[in-house]
C-alpha cells in the first residue's frame, strides 16, 4: 500500500508556470498583500523574497500544487508555510544569537554564527524590529486572546497548544487570528 498520492491530482510545472502567467491583476495583488501581511516582522525577509520562494518551490515541485485546490488559495498557504518556516527558524535561532550577541557586546570573542549574523542584524534593524513589536503590543493591548496568540507564536507554539494554554476554542482561535490580520492590514495600510 502506498501512501504517496499518484501524480496526476497535482499539478505539473507547467501548469503552475501558466498559472503564474495568466494571474488576474486582483489575484496578483492579493498575494502581494498576503505576502506584505507574512513578512512583517521577520528580519532580512521581505514580501517579495516570499512571493518567489513559493513560486520558486511551486515550478521547482518541491511545494506541490493540488488540482483540487484554487491557485491563489495555494500561493498564499505556501507564502504561510514560508513565513513559519522564517519564523522558527528566528524562534530557535534566538538564545544562541542572543548569547552570541551578548559576547560580542561584551568585547569578548564572538562564534561565528555571530559574525554571520551581525551581517545582516544591525542596530538599525533590531531598533525597528523592537519598535514594531512595541507598536503591535500597543495595538492589541486591550485583546488578551491577539496576546495569547502572539505570545504562543513567539515561543512556537502551535495553534493547539496555544489554544490549550490560552483557553481558546479553535473558532476563537481563527476569529482571533482574522482579527489580528485585519487590524495590522488596517494600521500599515494607513501607514504608508
Amino acid at each position: 500500500m502506498s501512501f504517496i498520492e499518484p501524480t496526476e491530482n497535482y499539478a505539473s510545472a507547467q501548469e503552475v508556470a501558466g498559472a503564474l502567467v495568466t494571474l488576474s491583476s486582483a489575484n496578483k495583488a492579493r498575494l502581494r498583500y498576503a505576502a506584505h501581511l507574512r513578512s512583517i516582522g521577520l528580519i532580512g525577509v521581505s514580501w517579495e523574497d516570499l512571493l518567489s520562494e513559493a513560486a520558486a518551490r511551486a515550478l521547482s515541485g518541491t511545494r506541490r500544487w493540488p488540482k483540487d485546490v484554487p491557485f491563489v488559495a495555494f500561493m498564499m498557504q505556501t507564502v504561510r508555510s514560508i513565513a513559519s518556516e522564517e519564523w522558527h527558524r528566528l524562534s530557535t535561532r534566538g538564545e544562541t544569537l542572543e548569547s552570541d550577541l551578548q559576547a560580542t557586546d561584551d568585547n569578548q570573542e564572538g562564534s561565528v554564527l555571530a559574525e554571520i549574523v551581525l551581517d545582516t542584524v544591525t542596530p538599525e534593524r533590531v531598533a525597528q524590529a523592537r519598535s514594531a513589536l512595541r507598536e503591535i503590543e500597543g495595538l492589541f493591548i486591550d485583546d488578551p486572546d491577539a496576546l495569547s496568540v502572539f505570545r504562543g507564536l513567539a515561543l512556537g507554539h502551535s495553534p493547539e497548544e496555544t489554544q490549550v494554554q490560552a483557553g481558546m476554542s479553535a473558532v476563537s482561535y481563527a476569529s482571533t487570528q482574522r482579527r489580528i490580520r485585519r487590524t495590522l492590514a488596517n494600521h500599515f495600510a494607513e501607514k504608508r
